[in-house]
């Protein structure tokens, strides 16, 4: 099932506030809810997007670095730090995952200049929307799911 997984650092941690404030609007435009995060013991500060179109939650977690985080690492703290967040966007549709790459372009270009994304898809990279629904629509028997590509 389509994932999109994607990994960074903010260009400067003042920034994270700001970030959060336009997710938060973003979720509010959205008619979603969104939870916000200041975990002293897992060391993050951030906000989950939670869709209702689909989508899985969308975490956008960061240490006291701005390096950003997987979910796992707010559930269970104190393990080895996971460094990217993945989201399941197959059961949203392509339009889903349109929205949602679009957003990580936004925040690649405003916030994480160095953000690197991997979609199973690769509407990340080629932005053709028929090839994307050509994609979504291919059967895939049970147990024969395209390979996942390695975590960046």
């Amino acid at each position: 099932m389509t994932t999109v997984h994607y990994q960074g650092t903010l260009s400067n941690i003042t920034q994270r506030t700001v970030l959060i404030r336009e997710l938060t609007a973003c979720a509010k435009s959205m008619d979603w809810s969104a939870l916000d995060v200041d975990d002293a013991d897992a060391g993050l500060v951030g906000i989950i997007l939670q869709p209702s179109n689909g989508l899985e939650p969308i975490p956008f977690l960061f240490d006291a670095e701005g390096r950003l985080h997987a979910l796992g690492d707010l559930l269970a703290p104190g393990g080895e730090p996971i460094y990217y967040a993945a989201v399941k966007t197959h059961y949203a549709g392509t339009v889903a995952h349109q929205w949602f790459t679009r957003l990580l372009r936004h925040i690649k270009d405003t916030f994480m200049p160095g953000l690197t994304v991997t979609d199973e898809s690769e509407y990340w990279e080629h932005q053709d929307e028929a090839k994307l629904k050509a994609y979504f629509a291919a059967p895939r028997p049970l147990g024969q799911e395209p390979p996942r590509p390695p975590h960046p």
